[in-house]
């Protein structure tokens, strides 16, 4: 299998890793206060009800868990990749020491473009002479593979990585 110089883009990763998740942040973030708030306006007016129990304690569990999986991306990069840009990548040659699987809730999934596998790919941790880079997919690179890489070094998000002499 031949292996190929994998491109990607810069504003997929600005808008899945850093503009998505923080207006999600945002978002549950004040729907978990105006939730809390109205709880505890029930409490001083003492007219709560089991069932005010109930729906809110439900609410609380739901709001935690969405704010959650949206933080994710951005303790992956996200928050570093919304303060970079394009022209701050930087080339680097190397072997990859380790590749990592990122899972679901670390990563926007995007469909396979470079790969073989059916479904839909969270993303992969590559280290390169002990550098963390993060990209979508990682194709058929190998463990052992001697690669060059263009990568955020902020964020560590690969802009190409591929064998050495591919373009």
């Amino acid at each position: 299998m031949v292996k190929k110089m994998m491109k990607f883009d810069f504003d997929v990763y600005v808008q899945g890793c850093y503009t998505v998740p923080i207006i999600l942040v945002l978002f549950f973030s004040i729907d978990y206060i105006a939730l809390i708030w109205n709880f505890v306006k029930k409490i001083k007016n003492k007219a709560i009800k089991i069932r005010d129990v109930l729906g809110s304690t439900f609410g609380i569990v739901i709001f935690t868990c969405f704010l959650m999986l949206s933080i994710g991306p951005l303790i992956n990069g996200g928050i570093a990749v919304g303060h970079e840009e394009k022209s701050d990548a930087v080339r680097m040659e190397g072997s990859i020491e380790d590749i990592e699987n990122l899972y679901t809730f670390s990563f926007p999934k995007t469909s396979p473009e470079y790969s073989e596998r059916e479904g839909e790919i969270t993303g992969y941790r590559f280290w390169i002479n002990g550098i963390s880079c993060i990209a979508f997919e990682k194709g058929n690179l190998q463990v052992g593979d001697t690669v060059t890489v263009l990568y955020l070094p902020k964020s560590g998000y690969v802009l190409e990585i591929g064998p050495i002499g591919e373009s």
